[in-house]
This record gives structure tokens, sequence and C-alpha cells, in this order.
């Protein structure tokens, strides 16, 4: 052979295994494709974004929920269903129904994709009765306040949900922005009082496992 016909000998064998791993490799994702959007689809996106109550009070006593610092949850939930994270939203947690669905509804998302989950008092609650309500081996997005996610993943961690963390309300990022002297980190107020509250109460929840 000429040294042109080896060259484009060779060129062949090595292109074949090529374009037949380029074909198997592009038939082998069509059914992925043509299922993407059916129900118990594996690359779909989460079933429900759960959001653990807390953030919103409802007395007898208030014409209208007590919007608090955690109320961010509530916000933060409404914003996942609108960009499509997933169709259903739950509300975890006692009186949420009155608490927390007003807002919701406020915010346009329809009664249809809410889901309230009433009657868990804290966060190990929260999971065992989402879990319950959802059944065994959901996708989720778990929304609570950042400086509360890591006790709250920690709790879902021992069911059989798949968990995503979606946090919000950050307590740390907020403190940083707020002072602007020195002094102002070390001094004591209010507010760093009511924070050190908070952490002891997730350290405190932590050993008890609740």
């Amino acid at each position: 052979l000429s040294l042109r016909e080896s060259v484009l000998s060779g060129s062949l064998d090595r292109l074949n295994p090529i374009i037949m791993t380029a074909l198997t490799t592009a038939l082998s994702l069509i059914p992925m494709v043509i299922a993407a959007d059916k129900p118990g689809n594996e690359i779909q996106a989460p079933m429900a974004i759960v959001v653990l109550g807390g953030g919103i009070c409802k007395r007898k006593s208030l014409a209208y929920p007590d919007l608090q610092a955690g109320a961010d949850r509530v916000w933060h939930a409404a914003r996942l269903w609108k960009a499509g994270k997933a169709p259903l939203i739950v509300l975890s947690g006692v009186a949420e129904e009155e608490a927390s669905q007003p807002l919701l509804l406020d915010l346009g998302v329809p009664k249809s994709s809410i889901l309230v989950e009433g009657a868990s008092r804290n966060t190990y609650e929260n999971s065992r009765l989402v879990e319950k309500t959802l059944g065994e081996g959901k996708r989720i997005l778990l929304v609570t306040s950042a400086w509360h996610m890591s006790r709250a993943r920690g709790n879902f961690a021992r069911t059989s949900l798949a968990v995503t963390p979606a946090p919000c309300d950050f307590a740390a990022n907020n403190a940083y922005h707020s002072a602007t002297h020195f002094w102002e980190w070390i001094a004591p107020s209010a507010d760093s009082a009511a924070l050190s509250s908070c952490f002891f109460k997730e350290w405190l929840g932590r050993f008890a496992r609740r």
C-alpha cells in the first residue's frame, strides 16, 4: 500500500469505533428525553417544596397573621414554586393552615398546590409526618431558616426522603452587614441576645434530637 492508502485505511479503522460509540450514546439518551416529563422519572424535579413552620404567628387576638423574621420561609417557597422547582408546597407545623397558607394564597399560589401537614410540633415530628404525608422515598426541597437548616436536615436525613436544602433568612449575613464599627461586634445588644437565645435553642434541639 502507498502512504496515502495506508493513512486512509488506518483512519477508517480508528473512526469506526468512534462513530459507533457516539451513535450508541445518542440512542441510549432517547428514552430519557421522551420520558423526561413523565411521573416517576428519577431526573424529574422534586415532588414538593416542604416549608417548616414557625415563621408566622396567628393568634385569635390578631386580625391577620403576624409575619416574623422566619416569614422568609413562605416567601422563598412561593418563589421556588413560581420558578417551577416543584408542583406542590407542603406546609408543616401546627396552625400552618391559618398562619402561612393565607400568605401563600396572597402571593399567587393556588390552594390546589398547597398541602398542609398540621400536626407536627417540632422538627423531629416535621420530618416523620412529612414522610408519612408524601410517602417514602420522595424527593423534596426543604425550606427553613438557614440557622435551622442543619438541625432540620439532620432529622430529615433519618427518613427515606431525598432532601435538597433550600435555606433562607440568613441571620449571619444580616449581622455582618448591620455592624459598622468594631465594637458593635462585641458590645451586648438586644439583637445579639435574641440571636444567642435562638442558637442556644438550636443546640438544645440537636442534643434532644428534636
